[in-house]
């Protein structure tokens, strides 16, 4: 995938979580830290999958040299902020423990 269309998919998922009242909830409350039950809480873990997967292929892209150091640098920074946002106890529900 090149950087243009990966940004092109973050872009598309930003914007189908904004215009989303459902998803865009799930996503505030899960990133607060609120619990999150039933369909809420899928909502959110299938959020944050799909993130996951994109850090996964930006990641690849970086090992195989499409992205140089200071690039991938902004990236490794997004992603902290990121993870912070997102609580432990969240992560751990969602991964059935």
């Amino acid at each position: 995938m090149s950087t243009a269309a990966l940004a092109a998919r973050l872009s598309d998922f930003g914007l189908t979580i904004a215009t989303d009242d459902q998803l865009l909830d799930a996503f505030s409350q899960g990133n607060a830290g609120e619990d999150l039950t039933g369909n809420r809480l899928n909502r959110y873990g299938f959020m944050i999958e799909a993130i996951l997967r994109i850090w996964e292929n930006t990641h690849y892209q970086y090992r195989i040299d499409v992205y140089d150091e200071t690039e991938f640098d902004g990236q490794r920074t997004s992603w902290r902020n990121a993870l912070q946002a997102w609580t432990c106890e969240t992560l751990r529900i969602r991964a059935g423990e």
